[in-house]
């Protein structure tokens, strides 16, 4: 988000809206950039610049232009990254939005595929998985595309109503997309105010310790000895079978389980 908010501020202080600068295209397409542009008081686009191949200049709605222009403070210097919207051709995406001289407001708009890859690339155990939601609890990236593509509304389960509020914590909650009780560790991204989640179906009163599933899935299959799908990587573990819950977090290197970690006095249990 660092990188996203310091590349559209680079590219609207420089003018590149209206003279080209070598090499940004490229940088904006890697951000997963759309477009953008400068719009006018009276809500039209007076300038543009592509970002990525397809993009297209797009029609803003005045209750959009509204919107947006409601995030930022007149001759404020802060850029804001909105909320999830869906655009004229019903793709997810938000925008990046910087207050300007005359009414006017700086927009970037900017497509969710990173953010969905990084979701994709989390995946361990029976369902364990990654979810990212806005601030109003819609689904940003989650396991189940169809979801991803409304933007489905959560907002309604504990754990992201938790998020919503600004909290951070571990919890176990019913899951209406696998229709269990899952466990969740949820944390709130602070410059953007969305959520995050790590969900894991978990036999709730057992020990927090890797099951079999878990040494098998951190290998690469037919390896012998085993090799690592996940070089260095840390596996937290949550059991409800105690109040409150425990989270511990081991390492697993060629099929062997090492508990790392220490707190209050208890290897590996972090309270």
């Amino acid at each position: 988000v660092k990188d996203l908010k310091a590349v559209f501020g680079v590219a609207i202080e420089s003018g590149a809206l209206d003279k080209p600068v070598p090499g940004l295209p490229d940088l904006l397409t890697s951000l997963e950039v759309v477009h953008m542009c400068i719009v006018a008081a009276d809500g039209t686009i007076e300038s543009w610049m592509a970002g990525l191949p397809e993009s297209e200049t797009q029609s803003i709605s005045p209750k959009l232009v509204g919107e947006l222009k409601a995030l930022v403070r007149p001759g404020s210097p802060d850029i804001v990254l909105s909320n999830l919207y869906h655009d004229s051709k019903n793709t997810p995406v938000f925008y990046l939005v910087k207050a300007m001289p005359r009414g006017r407001i700086a927009l970037g708009i900017v497509r969710t595929r990173y953010l969905v890859s990084l979701q994709q690339a989390i995946a361990f155990g029976d369902h364990g998985h990654a979810v990212i939601v806005d601030g109003k609890g819609q689904v940003i990236a989650h396991p189940l595309k169809d979801w991803v593509a409304a933007s489905r509304d959560i907002s309604g389960v504990n754990v992201v109503a938790a998020m919503i509020r600004g909290q951070t914590g571990v919890d176990q909650f019913y899951s209406p997309a696998f229709h269990g009780d899952m466990i969740a560790g949820y944390a709130v991204v602070p410059e953007t105010g969305w959520g995050v989640m790590v969900i894991y179906l978990s036999h709730v009163a057992s020990e927090a310790y890797p099951s079999p599933t878990d040494v098998r899935l951190s290998q690469w299959p037919g390896t012998e000895p085993p090799q690592d799908l996940y070089p260095g990587v840390y596996y937290a573990l949550i059991s409800l079978k105690y109040d409150p819950p425990q989270l511990r977090a081991y390492t697993i290197h060629s099929g062997e389980i090492e508990e790392v970690g220490e707190a209050d006095g208890d290897r590996g249990l972090i309270e």
